[in-house]
C-alpha cells in the first residue's frame, strides 16, 4: 500500500485517471472531442499565477510550480518543524496560467478553464503531499524506479493511442470520397427489430420435496417452443407489438432473465455478421423473416426502413475502421508469450475470484507471497520480434538466430520489430513492477497486469 500511495502522491495524473475517465464518459454520447477547436479565451495573462500556495517552497523537478520568495515582517521567524517540511511563511509557490494550461491540456484536453477547477484543487493538495514525500526521501525507495517506469510506459502508450486516433481522423477528403463511392455497402443502414424466443423451457431448480426432479423430455420441450416461435412470428407478420410478443415468449419459456430489447435501431452490415445477407439483401422494409436458428434461441427479424448513412457519419465510421486496422497491425506486430509455470494457478489453489469472495481478516501486504518454482532470472514474459533497450521499459532485448538468408523489411525495423530478436521480462523484474503497482497479489492474479504491460510496451 505504501508504494501505491507514493506513486499517487508523486504523480498526480495517476490519481486523475478517474477524472479523465469521467470526462471521456461524459463526452461519449456527444460529438467527438475536437482538441483543435478554439478554447475559450481568458483575460488572465499567461505569466500571471492562477494557483498560489503560501508557505510552500523549494523547486523540485516533477513540479510545474515555481517557488517565489516573499518579504516577511521584521523579526518574524518560522519554526524548524515548518522549515523541515518545506513550508515557510517567507515564500510561496505559484503556478502560472501558462503552466497550468499545459498540464490541463495533457491530462484533460479540451476542457474550458472553469471545468479545470477540480484539477487545480487536486494538483495543489498533492503538490503539498509530494513536497513532504520528497523531503522524506520517499522517491528514493527501491521500488520507486519501477513505479516511474510503469507511469512513463502508460503515458507513452496513451500518446501513441492519441497519435493513431489523429492519423485515423486526418483522412484526406479526396481519399474519403473515393472510398465512399467504391464501398457503398459499408454505408448501408437498416432500422431493425429483432424477436428472441428461447429454444427450451427453463426448469425450476426448486423442489418442495426431497424427491428427484421429474425427467424432462427435451425433444418435446424444444418442439413446443418452436411451435410457440412460429405462432409469435405469425402475429409479428400481422403487425403485432414486438415487445409484448417477446415478453409472451419468455413467459411461456418460464425464463428468469429479461428479454433483449427488440428495437435494435440503425445497424450496418458489419454489426450483423452472419445475418447481414438475410437482413440487407433479402428482406425489404416492412417484411418479417422466417425463424432463424441460433444456439439457444429462435430469432425473428423485421426491417423497418433502409437508408444510406449520412456523409458525416460515414466519415466517422471510416475513421473508426482506420483506427481499428492500425491497432490490429500494432498488436499483431509482436506476440507476447507468458510463462505458464509462473502464471498458472496451482491445482486446488484458490483463484482470485474465490479469494475476493471468501471472508477473511484485512489483507496483510507484508505477508510473504506464494513462492514460485520459476527462478528469478527466468523470463515470465517473452515478446518475439520486439527489440531495442529503452529507458522506461523493465524488459531486456535478446538477440535470436535467424534462418540463413532471412531479412526484415525497413518498415518492421523502423518500428522496433525484428524476427531476429525478442524482448524478455524476468520473474525478478516483473515482481518488482508488480510490487510497485499491485502489491500483495500472487503471480496468478498478476496475469492481467502482464497482458496490459505487454500491450502497452508494444505501443
Amino acid at each position: 500500500m505504501q508504494q501505491r500511495c507514493l506513486v499517487l502522491i508523486l504523480f498526480p495524473w495517476l490519481a486523475l485517471g478517474l477524472t479523465c475517465a469521467e470526462v471521456q464518459a461524459s463526452q461519449a454520447s456527444s460529438s467527438p472531442l475536437n482538441t483543435s477547436a478554439p478554447v475559450p479565451t481568458s483575460s488572465v495573462a499567461p505569466d500571471v499565477p492562477v494557483i498560489t500556495i503560501d508557505g510552500l517552497c523549494h523547486d523540485i523537478p516533477w513540479s510545474i510550480a515555481t517557488p517565489v520568495a516573499t518579504s516577511r515582517p521584521a523579526g518574524s521567524a518560522n519554526s524548524g518543524s515548518a522549515r523541515s517540511q518545506g513550508r515557510d511563511a517567507g515564500c510561496k509557490t505559484v503556478i502560472t496560467r501558462a503552466a497550468f494550461e499545459k498540464l490541463a491540456s495533457a491530462v484533460a484536453p479540451g476542457n474550458p478553464p472553469q471545468a479545470n477547477l477540480r484539477l487545480a484543487h487536486l494538483y495543489s493538495e498533492q503538490l503539498i503531499l509530494a513536497h513532504r514525500a520528497h523531503e522524506l526521501v520517499l522517491d528514493k525507495d527501491p521500488d520507486f524506479e519501477y513505479s516511474v517506469k510503469f507511469q512513463d510506459l502508460q503515458v507513452l502508450s496513451r500518446t501513441m493511442s492519441n497519435h493513431l486516433q489523429q492519423q485515423a481522423d486526418n483522412m484526406p477528403e479526396a481519399e474519403f470520397e473515393k472510398y465512399y463511392k467504391e464501398h457503398p455497402k459499408e454505408f448501408e443502414e437498416v432500422e431493425l427489430m429483432r424477436l428472441t424466443v428461447p429454444k427450451r423451457k427453463q426448469q425450476s431448480s426448486e423442489s418442495a420435496s426431497s424427491a428427484p426432479p421429474p425427467r424432462v423430455d427435451t425433444a418435446a420441450d424444444e418442439a413446443a417452443m418452436k411451435a410457440e416461435a412460429e405462432k409469435i412470428r405469425s402475429v409479428a407478420v400481422a403487425g403485432g407489438d414486438f415487445e409484448k410478443l417477446e415478453e409472451e415468449a419468455y413467459t411461456v419459456a418460464n425464463a428468469d432473465e429479461s428479454p433483449l430489447e427488440p428495437a435494435m435501431g440503425k445497424v450496418t452490415r458489419a454489426k450483423l455478421g452472419q445475418f447481414q445477407k438475410l437482413v440487407f439483401d433479402e428482406l425489404q422494409p416492412g417484411q418479417v423473416s422466417a425463424l432463424v436458428s441460433s444456439e439457444d434461441e429462435w430469432l425473428i427479424f423485421k426491417v423497418v426502413s433502409k437508408q444510406i448513412m449520412p456523409r458525416d457519419e460515414a466519415k466517422m465510421l471510416v475513421s473508426q475502421q482506420r483506427l481499428k486496422e492500425a491497432w490490429d497491425s500494432l498488436r499483431n506486430s509482436a506476440k507476447p508469450k507468458f510463462n505458464d509455470a509462473y502464471f498458472k494457478t496451482p491445482p486446488n489453489a484458490e483463484g482470485p475470484e474465490q479469494a475476493a469472495v471468501r471472508s477473511s481478516p484485512p489483507h496483510d501486504e507484508s505477508a510473504s507471497a506464494p513462492t514460485s518454482s520459476v527462478a528469478p532470472d527466468v523470463p515470465v514474459i517473452t515478446i518475439d520480434g520486439l527489440c531495442h533497450d529503452i529507458p522506461w521499459s523493465i524488459a531486456t532485448p535478446v538477440a535470436t538466430s535467424r534462418p540463413a538468408g532471412s531479412a526484415n523489411s525497413g518498415s518492421a525495423r523502423s518500428q522496433g520489430r525484428d524476427a531476429g530478436c525478442k524482448t524478455v521480462i524476468t520473474r525478478a523484474a516483473f515482481e518488482k513492477l508488480a510490487s510497485a503497482v499491485a502489491p500483495g497479489n500472487p503471480p496468478q492474479a498478476n496475469l492481467r497486469l502482464a497482458h496490459l504491460y505487454s500491450e502497452q510496451l508494444i505501443l
